[in-house]
């Protein structure tokens, strides 16, 4: 038996992707920012609404990554083709 580095599991290429969740409890503060309790604001929308609520969120963030440093300057068909 070596010692050595422990061989990583590789993820498998059909491996469904995980969904984004935002956990929030009855009595805490809603997400959506309206200063009510999530029971008495969006609880009635149930957990679809937090997934819409996450998936949102990251694309934003994504979005200022994207914007702060991430673009370039070349279009993404330029850098593909290496022009």
């Amino acid at each position: 038996m070596s010692k050595g580095n422990p061989v990583k599991a590789m993820p498998s290429p059909n491996a469904v992707p995980t969904r984004q969740v935002i956990k929030v409890g009855r009595n805490d503060e809603c997400p959506c920012g309206s200063g009510k309790k999530y029971k008495s604001c969006h609880l009635p929308q149930g957990e679809e609404w937090l997934h819409q609520l996450a998936y949102k969120r990251e694309r934003e963030r994504q979005r200022a990554a994207h914007r702060a440093g991430g673009g370039s300057g070349v279009s993404w068909w330029r850098r593909l083709l290496g022009q």
